[in-house]
């Protein structure tokens, strides 16, 4: 498969056909076998090319795998049930009670229930640079965004791609 797709690069295919026409005109011109070294030449340039490509797209495709491996080993602490759990974040239902604090990304879509100085970075959601004061007037709190100051308590309201950074993904792979 990732040799297949190294050999799909566009200048790879005009070296393989300059390779062949090489050989024709080599063998043309200078005979066998003095013909061919050209075009041999420029044909295990193109493999080398090959083989290093798809080793290199073979080891990329390792580490995203390895990584979006990681990515989902991302715990967080809610109350759910009345209990006090670790839950990973693709496990979030709606009705949990999140404890986030400074440095924790917001997993979903939620109301503030309690907390101090809760100061939410917006920026990659809105582009906003100003923190965004979360409390009792302010209550909202969006997936995507991130806790730089203070803790609190959140109720989840809505998870996955109908949280508001699902919408925007979905909107960005349209």
């Amino acid at each position: 498969m990732f040799v297949w797709e190294a050999l799909q690069d566009l200048t790879l295919i005009i070296l393989m056909v300059c390779a062949v026409l090489s050989i024709g005109v080599g063998l043309a011109t200078e005979g066998w076998p003095e013909g061919m070294y050209d075009g041999l030449g420029i044909i295990l340039s193109i493999l080398l090319v090959v083989m290093v490509t798809a080793i290199s797209d073979y080891k990329q495709s390792l580490q995203f795998r390895d990584l979006d491996r990681e990515k989902k080993k991302i715990f967080i602490q809610v109350t759910r049930d009345g209990q006090r759990q670790k839950v990973s974040i693709y496990d979030l239902v709606v009705g949990d009670i999140v404890h986030l604090s400074i440095g924790d990304q917001v997993p979903a879509d939620g109301i503030f229930i309690s907390g101090y100085s809760l100061l939410i970075d917006e920026s990659s959601l809105s582009g906003e640079s100003e923190p965004m004061y979360i409390c009792d007037e302010n209550p909202f709190l969006l997936a995507g965004t991130k806790v730089q100051d203070g803790s609190v308590k959140m109720l989840v309201t809505t998870v996955g791609m109908r949280t508001e950074w699902g919408k925007l993904m979905e909107t960005l792979n349209e």
